[in-house]
């Protein structure tokens, strides 16, 4: 299963997903240490990856440190490709939330900008009396009170 695959599924467990390893359920259920793990990496040659010093070898059976050292390096790289998916959707969301911060401030200015267009209209109209210290929330409830009543 390919990353993009992973990330289209909706099964997380699939992310470190072992079944490419002969003996990872045994491994999994028993002890680990019922043999090495066959990676993919041991069908290439040596050259592909440099020999560990034996004083940070853990054993010495079959290279089996070394095919678990790539296997983690590429479970890291497998993370570092979610770490930067992961970013780029937050990204996506910022600037998402960005725009939706500008259609409500435009909207805001939208509604004050007619609400004293409609004020004025009103006052043009001898609706509201030509007091200039009334705001415009007062004139609009006082406009309400009166048509309620």
């Amino acid at each position: 299963m390919s990353f993009d695959e992973w990330l289209a599924s909706d099964d997380s467990a699939t992310l470190f997903d072992f079944s490419d390893c002969q003996g990872a359920s045994s491994a999994a259920s028993a002890d680990m240490g019922t043999g090495p793990i066959e990676t993919p990496y041991q069908q290439e040659p040596p050259m592909f990856y440099p020999s560990v010093p034996s004083d940070l070898r853990a054993s010495d059976q079959n290279g089996e440190t070394r095919m678990l050292l790539l296997l983690i390096l590429s479970r890291l790289e497998t993370q570092d490709r979610l770490m930067t998916k992961i970013d780029s959707v937050m990204d996506k969301i910022d600037r998402f939330m960005s725009r939706v911060d500008s259609a409500m401030e435009n909207i805001r200015t939208g509604l004050d900008k007619f609400t004293a267009d409609m004020i004025g209209f009103l006052k043009g109209c001898v609706v509201f009396a030509g007091n200039q210290d009334v705001n415009a929330d007062e004139e609009m409830g006082s406009l309400l009170s009166t048509k309620a009543t």
